[in-house]
C-alpha cells in the first residue's frame, strides 16, 4: 500500500511522503556499515546463548536432583513417622506392661501386707522405689502403704515356731523371746537387731522373766518337761538352780522388783512364792483357770486370782489380804502400772479390759472388738496395751485418778499386726512395743499410729467434703448449720447458720472460691469462701405441687457460676445464680435424686439417686438428658480431674466406670456386698478409692477394676459398727484423702491421709 501511494504520487507529480526505515532494515544497514562490531555482537549473542542454554539443561537437572532428594526426604520422613509410632506404641505396650506389672505387685504387696509379711512388702514396694521420673509408676496406693511399712511396724525376726513367750531387760530397750526349741533370742527392741543367742537347758518354755540385775532368767516349762521353774545364766543359757516346781504347765514366772523373790504360778496348783536365799516360800490357792499373776512395782504386793473368781491383793511380805475384788469370771491376765495406781486385768468368758486403782477402788471397763490374750503397760504407765486373739493391737490412753468411771470404752487406737493371736505385748516407750504371735513373728509395732479416725464434735452430720486446696473439711450438720473445720488441726473454723432445717449435702466449687450447701427444707445457701459471706439464698419449690422438696445432693460448676440441686419429687433444678435466683432448668426424673455433680469443663451436669438410671445433661444445647442405665440406686459418684470419666458407686454393690465424652460405661465390677457407701478417685484417674457402711475402704485399679488391697479393714476400731452416712474426698491436687464417718451412734469421725515430704500417705 505505501509503494502504491508513492507511485501514485509520482505520476501526478506529487513529492512522496519520507518514511522511517524498519528496525531491521537499519540493522542491515548499520551491520554493512559496521562489521567488526556486528560480528562481535553476533559472536557474544552466541555465547550468551549457549550459556543460557547450558544453564537452562543444568536447571533443568538441579531439580530433577531437587526432586530425587525430596522424594529420599519424604520417603524418611514418613520411615521417621512410622519409627516413632512404632516407637510410641512400643512406649505404650512397655507403659501398659509396666502398668499392669505395678498393680499385679501392689495386689501382691497388700496381701502380703495383710499376712504380716513385712519382709515381702517391703520387697515389692523396694522395685518401685527408685524408678527414673519418667517410669515411675507409683500412686497414692505405693505411698500409703509405704509409710504404713516404714512407720507402723517393723519386722524384728521371723520363726517357724510361734512365739509365745517375751520379757523386756532393765535398760528398757532389750527384748528376749523364744521362737525355736532350746533356745532363746536376745534383740535391740529399736532397731530390731540380735545381739545373742541363748541355749537354754529346755525345749520349750511357756514363761519367762529377766532378774532385776538383769544377770538371771526365770523359765516356765511344760507338765512333759517335769514342770519346773529353772533358774539360767541370762548370758550362757548355763543352768543355775530349780527353785521351784509345779505338777502342770507353769503360766507364769516374775521377779520382785529386789530379786528377792520369784513368783510362780500354774494351773490347778497353788501360787508359790520361793525366797531365793532358801529363806522363805510360800504358796497360796489360786482359781484352777488363772493363766497370770501380777508384782507390783515395788515388789510388795501380789495380785493373783482367788478361786471364788475374786481378784486378790496380798502383801507378799505380811501374808495380809490388803482388797479383794469380785470380777465375776476367771483372770488370765493381770499387770501392774509402772507407778503401781492401777491393776489391769482381763476377766473370762471375753468382758473387755477392766482397771482398778488399788488406792481408790476406782474402776474401769475398756472394750475391745475381739478377745484380749495379753496386756502391757507403757514404761510412763500412760498408755495401756492389749493383743487380741484377732491379730489385732490396741491401747488406751489410761485415765487420770479423778476422771470419772468409764464403760465400755473403745480403743484409741487399732492396728492389725499378726495372723492370729498377739501372744505377748512389750511396751518400750510412749509410741513403740515389741510384739509376738503364733504366726512367728517378732514385731516392732508404732502402736500409737493405729490411732484411726479423730471424734469431732459431738453432733451428727449428713454429708462431708474437703476443699480444693485440702485445707478445709465442711460439714453439713443435722442441727441445721455447716461447720468449717482446719483439716490439719480439725479446730472449728466457722459455723454457718442455714433456715434451721437439716443440711443434708454441702460443696465447694472447684475454684474454690465459693462453697454451697442444700437443707431438707429446700433452702439453698452459697457463701464467698475467702469472707464466709452469703452469697446466694433462695427457696427450692416443687414444680408439681407446693411441698418442699427434700433436698438430698447439691454441685457448684469449677467456676461458682453454676449451681445445681437434687432430691425428693423426682426433681433436679439448676441455676445461673449470679444472674437469678429463678431455675433454668427443673427435669423430673423417675425416682429420688441423691447425687449431682458438674463436669468440670461445665457444661455437663450429671446426677442420679434411688432409680438404677444415671442422667448426663448437656447445659450448652436444649436436649433431653442422656441416660445410662446402672442396675441399681446411685449411691455417690466422683470425677477424673481432666473429666474424662466418671465412676459410680451403686447399691447392688458394683462399681462403674463411664466415659464422659461418648456416655457410655467402659467398666463395671463387684465392689462391696452390701453395697458401695463412698467414692473418690484420685485426680490421675488411676485409682479408685471406695468405702462401704462396715466402714471397709478398698483401693481398686481403674483399668481394669482389679482390687489392689484394703485401706481399711472391717472389724477395727472405725469399723465395729455400721455407719449413716460414709462419704470419701480428694483434694485437688490428691494429696489428701479425707473418709468423713457418720455411726449410727456416737460421735462423728474423720479419717485422713496425707502426702508427706517424702511423698508417703501418712493416716492421722
Amino acid at each position: 500500500k505505501a509503494l502504491h501511494d508513492d507511485l501514485q504520487r509520482f505520476l501526478h507529480d506529487q513529492p512522496t511522503v519520507a518514511r522511517p526505515l524498519p528496525q531491521h532494515e537499519r540493522l542491515m544497514r548499520w551491520m554493512r556499515r559496521s562489521p567488526a562490531t556486528a560480528a562481535l555482537i553476533a559472536v557474544s549473542l552466541t555465547s550468551l546463548g549457549g550459556a543460557l542454554i547450558a544453564l537452562s539443561i543444568h536447571a533443568k537437572h538441579l531439580r530433577e536432583h531437587a526432586n530425587a532428594l525430596q522424594q529420599v526426604n519424604n520417603e524418611l520422613q514418613a520411615a521417621l513417622a512410622d519409627a516413632q509410632r512404632e516407637k510410641q506404641r512400643a512406649d505404650a505396650s512397655r507403659h501398659e506392661f509396666r502398668h499392669l506389672e505395678y498393680h499385679r505387685d501392689m495386689r501382691e504387696a497388700y496381701e502380703a501386707w495383710n499376712m504380716s509379711d513385712v519382709g515381702e512388702t517391703e520387697r515389692i514396694l523396694s522395685r518401685y522405689a527408685h524408678a527414673p521420673v519418667e517410669e515411675d509408676a507409683r500412686g497414692f496406693e505405693w505411698y500409703a502403704l509405704a509409710h504404713d511399712l516404714r512407720r507402723s511396724i517393723t519386722r524384728i525376726a521371723k520363726h517357724d515356731n510361734f512365739v509365745n513367750e517375751a520379757a523386756l531387760f532393765p535398760d528398757g530397750r532389750t527384748v528376749i523371746t523364744n521362737g525355736e526349741r532350746d533356745m532363746l533370742f536376745v534383740y535391740d527392741a529399736v532397731n530390731g537387731q540380735l545381739l545373742r543367742t541363748v541355749p537354754i537347758p529346755c525345749p520349750e518354755i511357756t514363761a519367762l522373766a529377766v532378774s532385776p540385775d538383769a544377770t538371771r532368767l526365770a523359765l516356765g516349762t511344760p507338765s512333759i518337761f517335769f514342770s519346773s521353774v529353772r533358774e539360767v545364766d541370762a548370758a550362757s543359757g548355763k543352768g543355775l538352780d530349780t527353785p521351784s516346781r509345779h505338777k502342770n504347765t507353769t503360766e507364769f514366772v516374775g521377779y520382785t522388783s529386789d530379786g528377792e523373790y520369784l513368783i510362780s504360778g500354774s494351773r490347778y496348783e497353788s501360787v508359790h512364792a520361793t525366797h531365793l536365799n532358801g529363806m522363805d516360800h510360800r504358796s497360796w490357792p489360786t482359781d484352777r483357770r488363772n493363766e497370770s499373776l501380777g508384782i507390783s512395782p515395788d515388789g510388795q504386793v501380789l495380785a493373783m486370782a482367788s478361786p471364788q473368781q475374786r481378784l486378790v491383793l496380798r502383801n507378799l511380805r505380811t501374808d495380809e489380804v490388803i482388797t479383794e475384788i469380785n470380777t465375776g469370771g476367771s483372770i488370765h491376765d493381770i499387770v501392774w502400772s509402772p507407778s503401781g495406781e492401777w491393776v489391769a486385768y482381763v476377766t473370762s468368758p471375753h468382758d473387755g479390759v477392766h482397771l482398778m486403782s488399788p488406792e481408790t477402788d476406782q474402776r474401769h471397763k475398756l472394750r475391745t472388738s475381739d478377745e484380749v490374750s495379753c496386756l502391757g503397760f507403757a514404761p510412763s504407765g500412760r498408755y495401756l496395751l492389749a493383743g487380741l486373739k484377732s491379730g489385732d493391737v490396741v491401747y488406751w490412753k489410761v485415765p487420770s485418778q479423778k476422771s470419772k468411771p468409764l464403760n465400755n470404752k473403745k480403743p484409741d487406737g487399732q492396728l492389725g499386726v499378726h495372723v492370729g493371736s498377739v501372744l505377748k505385748v512389750v511396751p518400750i516407750d510412749d509410741d513403740y512395743a515389741v510384739t509376738t504371735g503364733d504366726d512367728g513373728l517378732v514385731a516392732g509395732v508404732h502402736y500409737q499410729f493405729g490411732v484411726g479416725p479423730v471424734d469431732l464434735v459431738d453432733q451428727r452430720f449428713e454429708a462431708a467434703t474437703v476443699s480444693p486446696d485440702g485445707k478445709t473439711f465442711a460439714l453439713a450438720n443435722r442441727d441445721g448449720t455447716l461447720s468449717l473445720l482446719d483439716a490439719m488441726t480439725r479446730e472449728m473454723q466457722r459455723s454457718l447458720e442455714t433456715d434451721g432445717s437439716p443440711v443434708r449435702s454441702v460443696t465447694f466449687a472447684g475454684s474454690g472460691n465459693y462453697f454451697a450447701a442444700a437443707c431438707e427444707s429446700g433452702a439453698v445457701r452459697v457463701w464467698e469462701t475467702a469472707t464466709y459471706e452469703l452469697a446466694f439464698a433462695t427457696q427450692v419449690q416443687n414444680v408439681i405441687d407446693r411441698d418442699p422438696p427434700k433436698l438430698k445432693g447439691i454441685a457448684l460448676s469449677h467456676d461458682g457460676r453454676w449451681l445445681a440441686a437434687t432430691g425428693e419429687h423426682n426433681q433436679t433444678h439448676l441455676w445461673d445464680w449470679q444472674q437469678s435466683s429463678t431455675p433454668v432448668l427443673a427435669n423430673t426424673l423417675t425416682a429420688d435424686g441423691s447425687v449431682v455433680q458438674f463436669h468440670p469443663r461445665g457444661d455437663l451436669l450429671i446426677y442420679g439417686g434411688n432409680q438404677s438410671t444415671l442422667f448426663f445433661q448437656q447445659l450448652s444445647i436444649q436436649t433431653l438428658p442422656q441416660q445410662v442405665d446402672c442396675g441399681g440406686a446411685t449411691r455417690c459418684i466422683a470425677l477424673t480431674a481432666d473429666g474424662k470419666l466418671l465412676v459410680s458407686g451403686h447399691s447392688d454393690g458394683t462399681i462403674r466406670i463411664h466415659d464422659c465424652q461418648t456416655v457410655t460405661p467402659a467398666l463395671r465390677f463387684a465392689a462391696h456386698p452390701n453395697g458401695v457407701a463412698g467414692i473418690a478417685v484420685t485426680p490421675d484417674g488411676k485409682t479408685i478409692v471406695s468405702a462401704d457402711s462396715e466402714g471397709e475402704t478398698v483401693l481398686w485399679e481403674s483399668q481394669s477394676g482389679n482390687k489392689i488391697g484394703t485401706l481399711v479393714k472391717k472389724g477395727g476400731q472405725s469399723a465395729s459398727h455400721k455407719f449413716d452416712v460414709v462419704q470419701l474426698s480428694f483434694s485437688a491436687d490428691g494429696s489428701l484423702l479425707a473418709c468423713f464417718l457418720q455411726p449410727a451412734k456416737g460421735k462423728p469421725q474423720i479419717r485422713t491421709w496425707r502426702r508427706q515430704e517424702s511423698g508417703e500417705f501418712a493416716e492421722g
